[in-house]
């Protein structure tokens, strides 16, 4: 039997790695992407046992490691090819996604081609080489965005990240439409203010109705449901892992 693979990209930290932690102990062989080799021995690594003896396959809760940038068409295509000789892949996380906070009128085609290169890019290409590979047997894609995404709102100091996460959201509802005939459910989680985070400062969880700040945990056990069967009647969903702080 094959073993199920769940992939993850940027699973080497933060939000990433705890998606990878949780989904290993739902089970899956999850296979985490990032562009550094020596990120192998990373917080994701503790979570789950490497592969066996057999170096194409993959045994269920074990971790494996596919490097390659996200961004570029040809590391994606051989990243799924990888992802594939480990087994069904049904389910595929894209968790990568860098942040610039500039004032829009200091923003620079750099940080704008930067932006749009890893926050939607990145989904966009991963969603279009994985998507064929799916429709052989059926699977879960989920995206994540940041917090009131598919919200058209204003962003002063971030307007280039916000523009790249409302599109994550646009491909996402467009995936889940074109794809449920192929038993491929797509959904975003859109996370909020979380402990730890470079932008969430303590002082936010005076602004959450559940008065704390979220923890990465909490948006990886959003993801686990989302990829599990509880949620095979689930697509297109945008889901708000935020403790109600834009209610």
């Amino acid at each position: 039997m094959n073993p199920r693979v769940a992939v993850v990209t940027g699973g080497t930290k933060g939000l990433g790695a705890a998606i990878g932690e949780r989904l290993i102990r739902d089970g899956f062989c999850v296979a985490v992407v990032h562009r550094d080799p020596k990120a192998q021995g990373a917080r994701t690594h503790a979570a789950g046992s490497e592969r066996g003896d057999d170096p194409g396959r993959c045994e269920n809760g074990c971790l494996e490691h596919l490097h390659g940038d996200v961004t570029e068409e040809r590391d994606v295509k051989r990243i799924v090819q990888e992802a594939t000789g480990l087994g069904e892949v049904h389910a595929w996380i894209n968790a990568v996604g860098d942040f610039e906070d500039q004032p829009i009128g200091r923003a620079t085609v750099d940080v704008w081609e930067r932006m749009l290169r890893s926050n939607l890019m990145s989904a966009m290409l991963c969603c279009r080489e994985i998507i064929p590979v799916m429709r052989r047997h059926g699977g879960a894609i989920v995206n994540l965005a940041v917090a009131r995404a598919g919200i058209a709102r204003s962003a002063p100091h971030a307007l280039p990240y916000v523009i790249a996460k409302e599109g994550v959201v646009a491909l996402t509802l467009t995936l889940a439409k074109t794809e449920g005939a192929n038993n491929i459910r797509v959904n975003v989680v859109n996370p909020g203010f979380i402990a730890g985070g470079e932008h969430s400062p303590a002082e936010a969880a005076a602004k959450i109705p559940l008065a704390r700040l979220g923890t990465a945990e909490d948006v990886a056990n959003a993801v686990s449901f989302l990829v599990s069967d509880e949620a095979s009647y689930i697509t297109g969903a945008v889901l708000a892992v935020d403790g109600g702080v834009f209610l």
